[in-house]
């Protein structure tokens, strides 16, 4: 899987577990992007690699998984809108 594709899914998760949680959302992932945020940095690794291991390592339902990869968006939304 190239890049695109792999950014095309994670969006996709994104959008998903917006559409299914509503209003809701913000308040399930805002916590998630904190503690993967912290994580990543403590590890010294990508917030996406932080998140694979997350997700390989831990028995995670479908919609945890989702809103992992959620709050990888989510992350890389920001810093790239303070990288901007």
């Amino acid at each position: 899987m190239n890049q695109i594709q792999m950014a095309a899914r994670l969006y996709d998760m994104r959008d998903t577990a917006k559409r299914l949680l509503g209003d809701a959302y913000p308040l399930r992932v805002n916590p998630l992007a904190t503690v993967l945020a912290a994580r990543a940095a403590a590890e010294k690794r990508s917030v996406l690699a932080t998140a694979i291991h997350v997700c390989q390592t831990n028995s995670l339902s479908d919609i945890d998984l989702m809103l992992v990869m959620a709050a990888v968006v989510e992350i890389e939304e920001a810093a790239g809108v303070q990288r901007a």
